[in-house]
């Protein structure tokens, strides 16, 4: 591993790997498509070179004809997803035709031949399936194929659940639910759809998918999909920990296609852990599927449609007990009144269509065309539960519609060279409306995400439009496959709204607090400088990411392949269209990193163009019979970061100034929201916080290690064992964005420790003590809490996988995996999840280094399927894992540091009662656990059509799954349960015809 220390040494290695020399039969994995591979040879086992080998497609008859060379091996490459028949065809030799052999995506399954005399026999029909070992692959990976697609219970549809049947995979708690992988955040996930990123670069979330979790393609469109973890080769990028490649359908020789109705109820669906019935819940989705020939063996098409029509109860219950408390300046008679369930509506359409298409006998043109909305009403904003500690008025409706398009284009060149150009359009806009104008309040120990009045963030409007190019070249010699291309992405973010703490935000310690009328904080927005977001015209915010790769994979023998390469990525921001100042319009100076001198706020985003990651994998079939092996891989990645994390002030797409400080005016009153230059206010506006990014800001880079292997035990099982190993570097530290965790940079530094190890004596200076305005204990005092965006976060993830598989025989499959992990950082956690927590120390980062929210220490899951005969198949998905990691966190500021968490409220490290300083995450939830099953009857139904019945259950066995999101160590209710993880068990019953 110390060959990848430093990036000259990287550099030095893969060069040097990029020019060996061998002597074809390897392979290089591809984004949505496969290959064949295999050996010729005659009955004694020689090999036979000049055959022809016609491979054919099957479903849509698509025709690869190559030739084996001088070993007797042959490479058919960049082919759809499916069944084929192999013909090898050579004089004096019978004819032999292979059936049965199948492709998955990033698939290259060995399929070899023998040849007899034609004396002997003239044609010679083999029937064998694909091996179940894949003994050229040296990435970690799992492939869910149709069969689980299609028999599955997947709660909602949404195919990248199916991606959590992966070892390393688990879903971020909360709203939005980006899924990690190989303990990365789930910010560093990449989907590609038909070889095209839909991931939504500004948010870090999936297209059609933002800012909730919800299906954004139809799942009667997939045909497949892969999952990659730690150690996927050079040709992907923008991820450090994992990869989902998904396959849509496309249209074949047959007419086929499908419709289908589900229906759930309140009658089907059990009181939630807290007793809540889920009345007026009901829910219905539906759709349907065809395609078929446009013209025979030449251009075919399919489409799909999925609707769905949602209503469900959202109930309203404060941490304690408001009853009886009046709140007249809000004309609320009781606060017990906003208690209670509340209608919510979700209503999601996604439209597909897909034409291929054979140009000519070496090119095939594909279109692809993807609609998705999502509109909802009483949405719970960041939140995302069923029960929540917020009124109605708290809430938000909520529309997002995407518009995708991808085109691709597929070339054979001659016998030894590929070529696969790609160009996607993505139009996505996102309107978020709040339901009140009220300031919103938020008390810690009663409601601290918001108890009622405006949701801080809102309202929120932004359109995003996005063009990828992509090119790879392949070209084969001897026994290489080299592979090389480029990747162009742009995204351009404009009719942009997005202003926090607009209607202002009161904070109150406790309730008594709150009773009292004696707030703790209060967090506004207040526009400086002639700034406006009424008048102002902004320009479109763009965000360039350049891929580059080169990759080889070479057989030096027929039981070995090695795959190496090198990535080059980079990524450009646009500067801030408006300049970043404190309260006198000069350019505040602060700090870069802890302990360095004062130097002006960036003007601008830094760019990153430094990143280049080698990749190297190996995969070695010690038994040569193509039912075992051991694989490897190392490497560096690198991920994006997503625009929401750059800085808020005068960025252009966000706002100007943010003041979070003791109120300066009395509760409830607020500030003026613009101050115009020359005006005096009707009270002192201390200097605004603002935020930046470090010129030595860096995307996050990771080292990836896997070793590991497989064996084929009996007949289509296969048993497994992986050791995964990742070391990240450069992680996030400060939000720089407003979104809940701060890394302040305008302090003077501590003036010792106290008897924790806790720096003392910082002081933020957020008390105006003379009532000038003025904080003059910042060493900028034109400027306030000044948040950094900076790359000083590490972590290290470690992690055994055992696991077996079975393919499809004798009517079962089935994947099962163990995993036992060790996740430890100090870096800031993700936006979705239940607390906003960065360093506590912004002076010694590393103060904070140790287990951290991502570490689920074991894990378990099982998934299968069974024709159990008389037309039913039985099949589920068992989920089992330890709990999650919460923190214990003090309101406190002990140490003046200013650093703030969860929308502005300081912390600090709490201390138990024996007297020790706590880690950041001390404690651990209850462990989940989760049972789908579902039983489906069969029968034919009218002429080539099945007709199929179905009951589903989620969460068989009504876990209640019960956690905790009060943080507060001084609060009464510390660690109290008061949400709960997945869903109630809901029954679902479908009918669906499939012909």
């Amino acid at each position: 591993m110390t060959v990848f220390r430093n990036k000259s040494s990287s550099i030095a290695v893969s060069l040097a790997l990029l020019f060996v020399s061998g002597v074809s039969g390897a392979y290089s994995q591809v984004l949505d498509r496969g290959d064949i591979v295999g050996t010729v040879t005659d009955e004694t086992g020689a090999a036979l070179p000049g055959v022809t080998i016609i491979v054919t497609h099957v479903e849509t008859g698509l025709t690869r004809v190559v030739t084996t060379d001088g070993e007797g091996r042959y490479v058919a490459k960049l082919l759809p997803v499916g069944s084929y028949v192999i013909i090898a065809e050579l004089p004096s030799f019978a004819t032999v035709t292979r059936e049965g052999a199948v492709v998955e995506v990033g698939s290259a399954p060995v399929i070899n031949v023998v040849m007899p005399l034609a004396t002997v026999t003239e044609a010679i029909t083999v029937t064998a399936a694909s091996p179940v070992v894949e003994t050229r692959r040296s990435v970690t990976a799992t492939t869910v194929n149709q069969t689980a697609i299609a028999t599955l219970p997947i709660n909602g549809r949404d195919f990248r659940d199916f991606a959590l049947l992966s070892p390393n995979a688990q879903v971020t708690p909360g709203l939005r639910s980006p899924i990690r992988f190989g303990g990365q955040q789930g910010d560093y996930s990449v989907i590609n759809i038909d070889g095209a990123d839909f991931t939504n670069p500004f948010f870090a979330e999936y297209s059609g998918s933002l800012e909730t979790k919800n299906f954004a393609i139809s799942q009667e469109a997939v045909q497949e999909f892969q999952v990659l973890t730690n150690g996927f080769n050079a040709e992907f990028g923008r991820s450090t920990g994992g990869v989902i490649n998904v396959v849509t359908k496309s249209g074949t020789n047959n007419w086929r296609g499908s419709g289908f109705l589900f229906l759930r109820d309140e009658a089907l669906t059990a009181d939630d852990p807290f007793g809540n019935a889920p009345n007026e819940f009901s829910q219905q989705q539906f759709g349907g599927s065809v395609g078929g020939p446009i013209a025979r063996d030449k251009a075919f098409f399919f489409f799909a449609a999925d609707l769905q029509n949602r209503s469900a109860p959202v109930t309203t219950r404060f941490n304690r007990d408001v009853s009886g408390i009046a709140i007249p300046e809000f004309e609320i008679a009781d606060f017990a009144d906003l208690e209670g369930q509340h209608p919510s509506q979700q209503d999601l359409t996604t439209l597909f269509g897909r034409v291929d298409s054979d140009l000519s006998k070496n090119h095939r043109l594909t279109v692809r065309v993807n609609y998705a909305n999502n509109d909802s009403t009483n949405f719970t904003g960041g939140r995302g539960q069923a029960i929540v500690a917020a009124a109605e008025n708290n809430f938000e409706d909520f529309t997002n519609d995407a518009l995708s398009m991808v085109m691709s284009l597929t070339s054979v060149i001659g016998t030894r060279a590929f070529n696969e150009f790609k160009y996607q359009y993505v139009h996505e806009t996102r309107p978020r409306e709040a339901k009140s104008d009220d300031p919103e309040i938020q008390i810690f120990d009663t409601c601290a995400s918001g108890c009622f009045g405006r949701e801080f963030f809102l309202p929120i409007d932004s359109t995003h439009v996005r063009h990828q190019f992509v090119d790879s070249f392949n070209y084969l010699f001897g026994d290489h496959d080299l592979k090389f291309g480029v990747d162009w992405n742009s995204t351009e973010l404009s009719d942009n709204k997005f202003i926090g703490f607009a209607s202002g935000t009161y904070f109150f310690a406790s309730l008594e607090g709150f009773q009292a009328r004696q707030p703790i904080g209060l967090a506004q927005r207040v526009f400086l400088n002639g700034f406006n977001p009424d008048n102002v015209e902004l320009d479109g915010y763009w965000q360039h990411e350049l891929g580059l790769f080169i990759q080889d994979t070479w057989q030096p023998k027929a039981n070995l392949t090695v795959n190496y390469g090198l990535r080059y990525e980079a990524q450009n921001h646009d500067d801030p269209q408006y300049p970043i100042l404190g309260n006198t319009g000069q350019i505040p100076m602060v700090r870069q990193a802890p302990g360095t001198d004062l130097r002006p706020v960036p003007q601008t985003i830094k760019d990153d163009k430094n990143n280049i990651g080698p990749r190297l994998g190996v995969s070695w079939d010690p038994s040569t019979d193509g039912k075992t092996v051991i694989r490897g891989a190392v490497g560096l990645y690198y991920g994006r970061t997503a625009s929401i994390f750059l800085p808020t002030a005068g960025s252009g797409f966000r706002d100007s100034a943010l003041f979070m400080f003791p109120p300066p005016v009395e509760y409830p009153g607020l500030l003026p929201s613009v101050v115009t230059p020359g005006e005096t206010p009707p009270v002192p506006i201390p200097p605004p916080s603002i935020g930046f990014v470090s010129e030595e800001f860096e995307n996050p880079r990771v080292f990836n290690l896997n070793i590991g292997g497989e064996t084929e035990i009996l007949p289509n099982l296969s048993v497994g064992a992986d050791f995964i190993y990742s070391k990240s570097n450069n992680l996030r530290i400060g939000s720089a964005c407003g979104c809940f965790i701060t890394f302040d940079q305008n302090t003077f530094p501590p003036t010792g420790t106290d008897q924790y190890g806790r720096p003392i004596g910082i002081d933020a200076g957020f008390v105006d003590t003379d009532g000038d305005g003025q904080i003059l204990r910042r060493p900028d005092p034109t400027a306030g809490l000044t948040d950094m965006l900076s790359s000083l976060g590490r972590s290290e993830y470690r992690a055994l996988v055992v696991k077996a598989k079975k393919a499809f025989s004798d009517r079962t499959q089935f994947f099962g995996s163990y995993t036992v992990s060790k996740d430890e950082g100090n870096a800031d956690t993700e936006r979705d999840v239940d607390v906003f927590l960065g360093a506590a120390n912004p002076y010694d980062v590393d103060a904070e280094y140790g287990i951290d929210e991502r570490d689920i220490r074991h894990r378990f899951i099982l998934s299968g399927t069974t024709e159990v005969g008389a037309g039913f198949t039985l099949s589920g998905i068992l989920n089992l894992r330890s709990g999650r990691p919460y923190p214990a966190y003090t309101l406190s500021d002990v140490n003046g540091d200013g650093q703030t968490l969860s929308r502005g409220n300081n912390y600090d490290r709490a201390v138990d009662a024996s007297g020790n300083l706590l880690p950041r995450f001390p404690f651990r939830q209850p462990a989940f656990y989760n049972f789908d099953i579902r039983v489906m009857w069969s029968r034919a139904f009218g002429e080539g059509g099945n007709l199929d019945l179905l009951f589903e259950t989620f969460n068989l066995f009504n876990n209640g799954n019960l956690e905790t999101n009060i943080f507060t160590i001084e609060a009464t209710n510390f660690a109290s349960f008061n949400t709960f993880v997945g869903t109630q068990r809901t029954a679902q019953l479908g009918i669906k015809y499939r012909f």
